[in-house]
């Protein structure tokens, strides 16, 4: 019931993007709503400075151009899904992807109401005027960044705190292109609130949706899942709180895709109208990613590529440039502080095979193979030997496997936790 008290509480100051100029002046109408608990409760959530959520639209959205010319209606569907974060002094923070009948776009954008914050265009156009001419978006051309209307294609949307504004970071997971396209000029850096909207002007048939994933805050190095430290901890979806009967079953949910609770559907074939979408969160999900110190020594080293886990199809290797699905890592603790297993985004550990080579693909804890032992030279930078063999963990500058092959001391046994 907490998650709906929020829910109602922002209807009167619902994020209702306004209308572009390019796509047509039509209202659009919040269809589907995630509702995160109060994340005032825990001070490493609000005080994160640092929140990011994959968004991938499925496509194009599709419409039925006889319901079009029969109401003389010649507009653009759109559909927008959007990460939505609300500050204690009250401004709003929105950034997202939206799709039309020509394509796909992002955009990061402010309410359409007077005393919404200032935000700067970096990139992209300036849309969506208030009453005071002011604009309050900034929106792509059609396919900036990657984004396809054939292809889906993730974005992860990130807010980042920088003093006395939060910056609006896009990235491309697939091309590693990372762009920050706006400021919105928010002194606050307390965030008690947050939800993921899906909205627009469907007015009629129309189909589409897009893919949430891994909505997460920064934890020194380390990057979690909301909530954590918070009582109720269970994440809320709705479609039916305003026009139940219209906007569900035409547009729902699909909570854990691929058996995956971080990750779900909002759109025309979401077939659940409100309900549960996970519950738990925090620092038993935390995930860090795992870079080599190429050259030097601490704190003067040059960092280095990221150990990629190559989802257990091949050895794991430290060449990758960005931290995908499969450059984040499980750090468990085993029996005590010193000795870890580092667990991959399929579920299975980082192991020692016969030739020393490592691979993401044991579910063993007992096998000595699978554990390590925990070398900290300075925070968050480290050594760890394998137990099986008493051997450092080599990373061989990323030109080869990872091996567990070195007898001590020197720079290719260097790591870093880093959380980009």
């Amino acid at each position: 019931m907490k998650q709906l008290f929020y829910l109602i509480s922002i209807i009167s100051i619902m994020l209702m993007l306004p209308q572009s100029d390019v796509l047509g002046q039509v209202s659009r109408t919040n269809y589907v709503l995630v509702g995160f608990p109060s994340m005032s409760e825990s001070n490493t959530v609000k005080k994160a400075g640092n929140y990011y959520i994959y968004l991938t639209s499925t496509g194009i959205v599709t419409g039925d151009p006889v319901l079009k010319r029969e109401n003389k209606r010649f507009l653009y569907d759109e559909l927008l899904i959007s990460l939505q974060l609300r500050t204690s002094d009250g401004n709003e923070l929105i950034a997202g992807l939206m799709s039309t009948e020509q394509g796909v776009h992002w955009f990061a954008a402010v309410p359409q109401v007077a005393s919404s914050p200032d935000i700067e265009c970096l990139q992209g156009m300036e849309v969506w005027t208030d009453f005071n001419e002011r604009h309050t978006a900034c929106l792509s051309d059609r396919g900036d960044m990657g984004l396809s209307a054939t292809n889906p294609t993730a974005l992860r949307v990130q807010f980042v705190y920088n003093g006395d504004h939060w910056i609006v970071r896009f990235r491309n997971n697939a091309t590693t292109a990372v762009k920050d396209v706006a400021k919105i000029y928010v002194s606050n850096s307390d965030v008690i609130f947050a939800q993921v909207a899906l909205n627009g002007s469907c007015l009629f048939d129309c189909n589409g949706g897009f893919y949430a994933n891994d909505f997460k805050y920064k934890r020194d190095h380390f990057w979690a899942h909301i909530p954590s430290d918070i009582t109720d901890n269970s994440i809320q979806f709705s479609s039916n709180y305003i026009y139940a009967t219209v906007m569900c079953p035409q547009f729902g949910v699909a909570p854990y895709i691929q058996n995956n609770p971080y990750l779900w559907y909002m759109g025309t074939f979401g077939s659940e109208c409100s309900g549960q979408l996970y519950q738990g969160g925090g620092s038993s999900t935390e995930v860090t990613s795992i870079a080599a110190e190429y050259s030097g020594s601490p704190p003067n080293g040059v960092q280095g590529k990221f150990l990629s886990s190559e989802n257990g199809t091949d050895c794991v290797h430290t060449n990758r440039f960005y931290d995908g699905a499969f450059e984040q890592w499980y750090v468990d603790d085993v029996d005590s502080s010193t000795q870890v297993a580092y667990r991959g985004n399929n579920h299975q550990y980082l192991s020692r095979h016969a030739n020393n080579s490592l691979w993401q693909d044991s579910t063993d804890l007992t096998d000595a193979d699978t554990l390590f032992f925990y070398e900290e030279q300075e925070p968050y930078v480290f050594k760890i030997k394998n137990i099986g063999n008493g051997q450092y963990v080599d990373h061989n500058k990323g030109t080869s496997c990872v091996k567990a092959n070195a007898a001590g001391n020197n720079n290719e046994t260097l790591f870093r936790y880093v959380a980009p």
